[in-house]
């Protein structure tokens, strides 16, 4: 029997890739393949489509004709390729629908710039985004085929009474997440080094911060001069464990204060460093990004700050350690919350999507 859907995104097969949009990808898959079996799937990998686009182009016109659905799941870079390119594809097979898959919250941003993209996007049957700001704003534009798929994981939230609630100094906060300047870490390594001078000017380092993630090239220079001003007031102020597996996510935050997540993207989507934190019972301190209301509940899952604001931050953090009862209150919900972004949370909508 032919396979009745195709997926096309970044599986990146036998490569350890740990990043939103192959997780993303991954995970769909997974759900589906329980759901409708695999051999109801076919899967194209676009991993260094752009070294071989030809063999791209050739495997999604196969897919096509073979499929009554296709799930895509470009990168931004990706957007003005594929979509023109599987629109082209739908027209030529009359029977196929077409389904976009948005990883992040950049897309609105985009087709404001691109009408034509947005004409485009008409053409398919569905647009599942990640949060309500985006499912408005699209709308605004005109789009009516624009459906909301919260980002998902598959993941085993700590047990209740395995949750640790920290009393006292030192506060251990952690970022775990892919390293740029646009995520905000030099703000949080400035912030952590302005509390500590604040709290303990002569003494030990009252809190600490445990970085996971990989470095990327364009702010490896950046990061390291971050790091070097840490150690040379606080060495155990500012740790960098680089890169830990998705897997051991939960693991690696348990135990810690908070998250913090200073993010400078305004367009992000559902950060799964969140839905990780959340299943390790920790809440989340988090610049105000557009889409922060669909993720953190104020006073319940977390709490925000000015967007940009490295001030802000360094008062959120104060602020957190000042009210360790407030913050060590929300661990409980934020273990319950973690279990609306489980894959079976989102099947609903996939199979109406796919009926």
């Amino acid at each position: 029997m032919n396979p009745a859907i195709g997926i096309v995104g970044h599986f990146a097969h036998g490569l350890d890739y740990n990043d939103g949009q192959t997780q993303k990808t991954r995970h769909l898959a997974r759900l589906l393949a329980a759901r409708y079996g695999a051999d109801s799937l076919r899967l194209v990998d676009t991993h260094g489509w752009t070294r071989h686009p030809w063999q791209l182009w050739r495997d999604c016109r196969a897919l096509a004709a073979d499929v009554r659905h296709i799930l895509i799941l470009p990168a931004h870079n990706g957007v003005r390729v594929f979509v023109p390119f599987f629109a082209s594809l739908a027209r030529r097979h009359p029977q196929l629908r077409l389904s976009y898959v948005v990883i992040g919250g950049w897309l609105p941003e985009l087709v404001s710039r691109r009408p034509r993209l947005l004409q485009q996007l008409e053409s398919f049957h569905a647009i599942l985004v990640e949060t309500r700001v985006m499912l408005t704003r699209l709308q605004q534009m005109g789009l009516g085929n624009v459906r909301i798929l919260r980002n998902m994981r598959r993941f085993t939230p700590l047990a209740e009474d395995a949750l640790v609630y920290p009393q006292t100094a030192p506060w251990r906060f952690a970022i775990f997440s892919r390293l740029n300047e646009q995520k905000g870490i030099t703000d949080a390594i400035d912030a952590v080094l302005q509390v500590n001078r604040r709290l303990a000017p002569q003494g030990e380092a009252a809190v600490w911060l445990n970085i996971y993630g990989p470095v990327e090239d364009s702010y490896r220079d950046g990061f390291h001069r971050a790091l070097s001003r840490a150690e040379a007031e606080w060495p155990e102020a500012v740790t960098w464990h680089r890169e830990i597996p998705a897997e051991k996510a939960i693991e690696t935050l348990a135990g810690h204060f908070a998250l913090l997540f200073p993010t400078r993207y305004r367009t992000e989507g559902i950060p799964g460093t969140i839905i990780d934190a959340y299943a390790a019972g920790l809440p989340v301190l988090a610049s105000r990004w557009e889409a922060f209301e669909d993720v953190v509940e104020e006073g319940v899952t977390g709490l925000g700050y000015e967007f940009g604001s490295r001030e802000a931050l360094e008062k959120l953090i104060l602020y957190s350690i000042q009210n360790a009862y407030q913050i060590n209150a929300m661990r409980p919900a934020c273990l319950s919350r973690s279990r609306d972004f489980l894959p079976e949370s989102v099947l609903p909508v996939l199979e109406e999507v796919l009926a």
